[in-house]
Parts: structure tokens; C-alpha cells; sequence
């Protein structure tokens, strides 16, 4: 209950800082196949609804039995080619990956040149604080 609670609360907080740009979908803890050491970031097409890249966050939870979480970077930052911006907002999204998984294990699934954009952000992040 507090970790629903917790979830509740952060998306609520996301929902109206960043503009529903960021949403989140894990397994309980509790599943038979649930990998600890595993996450998912699926990063979405440019205009993507939530529903559509989630229907891909709840393949890897519920099919694959892995913490997955959703990603599509706002039209507003896609083709305005504000490198800083998009890179915060890549540094955001790892900053709650970090804080809902245990795991240093992570899949990285692409879509079109929108997702491929946050990638290399997402990326060179990570290439510079290996330890996240």
C-alpha cells in the first residue's frame, strides 16, 4: 500500500511539473518472474500517447516478468534541437529509474527518431556515471 501510494503521489508530482511526459509501469514484487536486476526503458515515437508506448511497458512486466518504465520526449523540445533541455529531461528519467529499481541491468527499446534522440542522451548519461 505505501508503495502504491508513493507511485501515486510521484506521477501525480510528474504529471503536473513535466506535463504528462513521463509515466511509469511495475510489476509487483511479488510475481513468481519478477528479475530484480533487469528494467526496461521504452522510449516513444515523437507524439506518442502514453497508452500506446505503455501497451509496450506492460509487455516487459507482464510477459517478460521485468520492471519497465515508458518515455517519450515532449513535441515541445523534439525539433527545436535544444540539446541541454533534452538532456535534463533524459537526466530525470533516470533519476526515477534509479529510484524505483534495484537492478543494473537495463533494455533499452527504441522507437523511431524520437526515441532515438532520448537514447543518446540517455546514453552518454550513463557512459559518464557508469555506477547509476
Amino acid at each position: 500500500m505505501k508503495k502504491f501510494l508513493l507511485k501515486s503521489i510521484l506521477k501525480q508530482f510528474l504529471k503536473k511539473i513535466w506535463n504528462n511526459i513521463l509515466w511509469i509501469y511495475l510489476t509487483f514484487t511479488d510475481s513468481k518472474s519478477y528479475k530484480k536486476d533487469t528494467t526496461a526503458l521504452v522510449l516513444g515515437w515523437a507524439g506518442s500517447q502514453p497508452r500506446y508506448v505503455q501497451a509496450y511497458t506492460k509487455f516487459y512486466a507482464n510477459e517478460l516478468g521485468i520492471g519497465a518504465h515508458g518515455f517519450t520526449l515532449p513535441m515541445k523540445y523534439t525539433f527545436n534541437y535544444d540539446q541541454d533541455r533534452q538532456r535534463e529531461i533524459a537526466q530525470i528519467c533516470l533519476d526515477v529509474i534509479s529510484k524505483e529499481t534495484t537492478g543494473k541491468k537495463l533494455i533499452i527499446h527504441c522507437f523511431s527518431n524520437n526515441g532515438f534522440v532520448m537514447y543518446k542522451h540517455v546514453s552518454q548519461l550513463l557512459k559518464e556515471n557508469p555506477s547509476r
